[in-house]
């Protein structure tokens, strides 16, 4: 009887060893407070604390991505890093992203900055001589949208596609007032 049951627990080690993978059997009381399972290794998909520096092995610069968290294989072992969110979290990378495709914004008037798609890292592009960046198109332009400015007795008004001016002639005089310069007597321009 008792070699039936020691040929049994062989056979079902080698079985789980063969579905499972290389595996330690550790004392529960190793564990240190609550005698639970430790998880499943990122190997399988799994999670918990022993996809990070547990007992599986890794191969060094593999990454694995488990929701917002990064997995990457240091000295052996997984270490665990928090991304801002499970979309920045690039396990091809080998690290999280700073910026997502299509992010940008204007990092002052003369500097778009947008997210390089492949990288996941913010680049800067300086605006040309006479450009400035459009905060909601995030990209250089001529002139802002609603902007106006005296031209002599003139005025010049941004195009609607922010490329140039379209002078426009005051019946008067032109009124300066910041970027919305007008012409006196109400016409042309946003005054």
């Amino acid at each position: 009887m008792v070699l039936i049951r020691s040929i049994a627990l062989v056979s079902l080690v080698t079985s789980c060893q063969v579905l499972f993978g290389e595996f330690e059997v550790v004392d529960e009381s190793d564990l240190g407070g609550n005698g639970g399972t430790a998880g499943t290794s990122a190997e399988t998909g799994g999670g918990g604390a022993g996809a990070t520096g547990g007992t599986i092995g890794c191969a060094l610069g593999e990454a694995v991505c488990q929701g917002n968290q990064l997995l990457t294989c240091e000295n052996g072992s997984w270490a665990q890093r928090p991304c801002a969110s499970a979309a920045h979290c690039d396990a091809t990378l080998g690290r999280c992203r700073d910026c997502l495709p299509g992010e940008g914004s204007c990092f002052d008037d003369k500097t778009v900055r947008s997210c390089d798609p492949v990288t996941g890292r913010f680049t800067d592009e300086l605006c040309g001589d006479g450009l400035l960046c459009d905060e909601g198109l995030v990209r250089c332009v001529a002139c802002l949208s609603g902007t106006a400015r005296c031209v002599g007795d003139d005025l010049e008004v941004c195009n609607a596609a922010q490329d140039g001016w379209e002078l426009q002639t005051c019946p008067d005089t032109c009124v300066q007032d910041g970027l919305h310069d007008y012409c006196a007597g109400g016409a042309g321009g946003s005054g």
